[in-house]
């Protein structure tokens, strides 16, 4: 690992688990609004919801607008949609270990900042996880002007953050939005690669590093002496 002097994280699924996030979100919302108990049919409608929902990769609108027209809720839809959404950030938290390297850079007065695809729900998320209040450098794709894996918004993190990109370590789980978008601006990358697969037939930059869990970002290191 080269010598780093800031970090930048991707969110959904590097600092916090969006998977368990969203089957505690969608088992509530069965449960809550469309008051259904039986196992197999709860089974059935979260498989259906997970399909629609696109690994959090789909629109929240089109997600939310689809799954109401197959399971329409009793009452006033206007308000099963907002709940939807209430209710998904509501089940947003931290990693344990995601909470504690941040506590660490915190402590160490280390610089750190975010870099997220998505739009004006995505600082309700940024809110609910705590991230507004601990660092100034929160790049959102849809308010900034472009997602990654454009480098333009990696490399306007940089310039917030006040460091040269090749300073920079980014960490995040998707191979090409934040892997290959940090590499193309000239950062250092480590793949939080939560037991999945590096893509195969894409000629697509190996990360620098691959992480099994945040924790291995302090092993060995004191980043308080940089």
């Amino acid at each position: 690992m080269k010598h780093f002097e800031a970090i930048l994280f991707d969110v959904d699924d590097t600092l916090f688990d969006r998977r368990k996030a969203f089957a505690r979100w969608a088992n509530r919302y069965i449960a809550e609004i469309l008051s259904i108990s039986d196992p197999l049919t709860i089974r059935s409608i979260f498989v259906t919801i997970a399909f629609l929902d696109g690994s959090g990769y789909g629109s929240k609108n089109e997600l939310i607008k689809d799954f109401l027209a197959v399971y329409p809720p009793p009452g006033d839809k206007n308000y099963a949609k907002e709940r939807a959404y209430a209710d998904f950030v509501e089940e947003m938290l931290l990693d344990k270990e995601a909470a504690e390297l941040l506590d660490y850079l915190d402590a160490a007065d280390f610089p750190y900042g975010i870099v997220t695809n998505g739009g004006q729900r995505q600082i309700e998320k940024v809110n609910k996880l705590g991230l507004t209040a601990r660092t100034e450098c929160i790049f959102i794709s849809k308010i900034f002007g472009c997602a990654k894996p454009n480098p333009k918004i990696f490399l306007a993190a940089a310039n917030s953050l006040g460091y040269e990109p090749s300073k920079i370590l980014f960490i995040g789980d998707h191979p090409i939005n934040d892997i290959f978008g940090a590499h193309i601006a000239g950062m250092q990358t480590a793949w939080l690669h939560k037991d999945q697969p590096w893509p195969k037939n894409q000629d697509l930059p190996a990360p620098d590093i691959i992480l099994n869990s945040l924790e291995a970002v302090l092993s060995g290191r004191d980043l308080s002496s940089r």
